[in-house]
């Protein structure tokens, strides 16, 4: 009797809701486009939760569109102190797009579509009737495919700094008894990522030594111009010194 009327009051709150997104949770493994999340329909509205980390900068998630299609797409972080001026960028990235100036390297064929928040000053809050999550939505956008083929929605922080974000796709609620089901397992993963309960781990936040690389981990730094004008300086002194023993 308990289970029914849990699933009656979830149902209940997806009928009052217009964003009740079916969730699902990065672990760190949508990190580049070979090993993106499968998008299954683009109109279908979902919520992937993802956690930025040095070894995971970015999440990748995978699309099938055809020329004309609408994509949704947001963007988003949980509602926490310490996120209220956290922005990631999300991006498009999809063929018929022209080229944007994104860190990471663009498929072959394919342009993007940037999607800034760093000009968000007051986002708007969400709260998910039926999870009781809050969340601050940053930017959204509903964009029409150019072309046939498949394509990406990748997020990330511009400066490599760790946090949450998550990212919605599409506007249909379409939620299966089994939907239901697993839904009602993830209940304390929900609230852990967004810190609800006592013991939710709360990580800290901090900038990667190492700059972004949406092709999944962190890449090398460059040499600083201190470092390069040294280096320049040693191996002119070198080739002077050269000169002159040959000149000797």
């Amino acid at each position: 009797m308990g289970l029914r009327l849990f699933l009656f009051i979830f149902v209940l709150g997806l009928s009052a809701t217009s964003n009740a997104h079916k969730p699902f949770f990065s672990d760190g493994q949508f990190s580049g486009p070979e090993s993106a999340y499968q998008i299954e329909d683009i109109d279908v509205s979902i919520v992937l939760y993802h956690e930025v980390t040095c070894e995971s900068q970015a999440v990748w998630l995978q699309f099938d569109g055809k020329a004309g299609d609408l994509l949704y797409h947001q963007v988003g972080v949980p509602y926490l102190e310490r996120m209220s001026d956290y922005r990631p960028v999300l991006a498009v990235v999809a063929p018929g797009l022209e080229l944007e100036d994104v860190p990471f390297d663009v498929p072959e064929g394919m342009g993007v579509k940037i999607l800034e928040t760093s000009w968000v000053q007051e986002p708007e809050e969400f709260l998910e009737p039926f999870t009781s999550t809050r969340s601050w939505i940053l930017n959204d956008n509903l964009l029409e495919l150019p072309a046939e083929g498949e394509g990406y929605v990748v997020a990330w922080h511009p400066e490599g700094l760790t946090g949450k974000l998550w990212v919605a796709v599409g506007t249909v609620e379409d939620f299966t008894p089994d939907d239901i089901a697993r839904v009602t397992g993830l209940g304390r993963r929900l609230q852990d990522f967004h810190e609800q309960r006592n013991h939710s781990p709360r990580p800290e936040m901090m900038i990667c030594d190492s700059p972004m690389s949406a092709q999944g981990g962190c890449a090398a730094s460059p040499p600083s111009w201190p470092f390069l004008c040294l280096f320049m300086w040693c191996i002119a002194r070198r080739e002077t010194a050269h000169n002159r023993i040959r000149l000797g």
